[in-house]
């Protein structure tokens, strides 16, 4: 028995919402809310062949699809509240939209953020999530243009493993290798939300790393007017994409993307008040370089050998055209 787009929505997204700033929840034509501070608004696509395998667990689909959009607003220091969804697919069959809502509200009870309206299309399968957040209504958030000459750049988490799962081919049934870290990571990219919100007054510039993060640094350069200087050697890097890369390890993750870390431009004297919060919400931080005044007439971002000699980069992230 075919599926109706109301019957559909019926059964797979109209979930009862309690939050108090909710005026017009899911099911009426558009959601009425009234946010206590500034809103934060921001959106990302997922298509089916480009950002997860066509024929994936649908379940992981949905929880990828929440957090990558969630590591915007972590990016912000903006707190979750509410999000939409814009969902196309080949056809309404009822186990993958069973498998697909269930991972959805998993996560977004998880993080505390609900479902408050959206849409559904047939088509080649693609997910759009509109994330909404919050900040205190003095506030701006944090922005890619605050970087200083002098600042640190640094990292939370590992990089490259996304990266190596998909180099690997690893990005399947999750469930069926649940010890594998590289396929967690692409999977369930932890977005870094309560360490924004803990380390905001402690950071000058900030982004979530999904490009690369020369191609993403590069963004806090050009915004910011500095260049940058990180040394190869201070990456952070997994056992298992040591592994996968070999020698070519640092290099490879410093292009690749779906980390979904935050890269920061820090002040020297917040070091350690960051490594302290860092260490108590158990997420490893790692100082990879600075940034220096610009010195040509565009942004720059060197990479260091452990001799201090500039590297050639010959691809710095992923191109989305």
């Amino acid at each position: 028995m075919s599926l109706g787009e109301f019957e559909l929505i019926s059964n797979y997204f109209l979930k009862a919402c309690k939050n108090p700033d909710l005026i017009v929840a899911n099911g009426d034509d558009a959601a009425v809310i009234q946010p206590q501070g500034n809103l934060v608004v921001a959106v990302d696509t997922l298509v089916a062949g480009v950002h997860f395998p066509e024929n994936a667990d649908a379940g992981l689909i949905a929880r990828r699809a929440l957090r990558v959009n969630l590591s915007d607003l972590a990016a912000m220091a903006a707190r979750p509240k509410w999000f939409t969804l814009s969902l196309t697919m080949p056809e309404a069959n009822p186990v993958w939209l069973e498998q697909f809502s269930q991972g959805l509200f998993a996560d977004a009870e998880l993080f505390n953020c609900h479902l408050i309206g959206g849409d559904t299309t047939k088509g080649p399968l693609n997910i759009a999530i509109q994330v909404l957040g919050e900040l205190p209504a003095d506030q701006a958030g944090l922005k890619r243009s605050g970087a200083i000459a002098g600042d640190l750049v640094m990292v939370t988490g590992s990089l490259g493993d996304s990266g190596a799962a998909l180099d690997q081919d690893l990005c399947g049934d999750l469930e069926k290798q649940p010890s594998n870290s590289v396929l967690r990571r692409y999977w369930l990219p932890e977005p870094r939300i309560e360490f924004a919100l803990r380390c905001q007054q402690l950071i000058n510039a900030a982004l979530d790393i999904s490009d690369g993060l020369l191609a993403d640094m590069g963004h806090i350069c050009s915004q910011s007017g500095v260049d940058a200087q990180i040394n190869l050697d201070s990456l952070p890097l997994s056992d298992q994409v040591i592994d996968c890369w070999g020698e070519q390890a640092a290099l490879r993750a410093m292009t690749s993307g779906d980390d979904y870390e935050l890269c920061m431009a820090v002040p020297k004297q917040s070091l350690a008040e960051m490594q302290k919060i860092a260490r108590e919400l158990e997420v490893p931080v790692t100082v990879l370089g600075e940034f220096i005044p610009m010195s040509g007439r565009q942004p720059s971002v060197t990479v260091l050998d452990n001799h201090g000699q500039p590297i050639e980069i010959s691809a710095f992230g992923y191109h989305h055209f």
